[in-house]
């Protein structure tokens, strides 16, 4: 049962790089990167995630990532592309916030267990407000679901 419930839960991890599209100015485009390291007693994180946002609003992007779970001497690694939409932007028609929209698919693969896949589509709903910390620095929290 402990081999099912974090082979399950190993499917839906590699889902905290976002996109970046709430940090463009509408009208302007740009690309991203951004890392993942997480690691516990027993189990380690790595991912890599990439992403274009054209004209400040959509951005596509693709994550790969791979977990070790030691306990069980298990790997899996997982392809995400995504596509996120940011469909108001704070200071945008006086609104106080920004909401981003997304989807992705996921294929996770574990090459120990011949023949185990999973293939996971998603949908993500987050809002965030932006705190001016200084003329260069700003703080950003999110809420969401998916």
């Amino acid at each position: 049962m402990k081999t099912i419930l974090i082979i399950v839960l190993s499917s839906f991890i590699y889902g905290s790089i976002h996109s970046q599209n709430y940090l463009f100015e509408p009208n302007s485009s740009g690309f991203h990167l951004a890392g993942q390291l997480g690691t516990s007693s027993a189990s380690t994180i790595l991912g890599l995630g990439a992403g274009y946002t054209f004209n400040g609003k959509l951005t596509l992007g693709l994550v790969a990532g791979s977990e070790n779970i030691s306990d069980l001497d298990l790997n899996s690694t997982a392809i995400r592309p995504y596509i996120d939409l940011l469909a108001i932007k704070q200071g945008e028609s006086d609104s106080p916030v920004s909401l981003n929209l997304g989807i992705h698919y996921q294929h996770n693969s574990f090459p120990k267990i011949q023949g185990l896949n999973f293939n996971t589509y998603g949908f993500s709903l987050n809002v965030l407000h932006e705190f001016e910390l200084d003329q260069n620095n700003s703080l950003i929290p999110s809420i969401g679901v998916g």
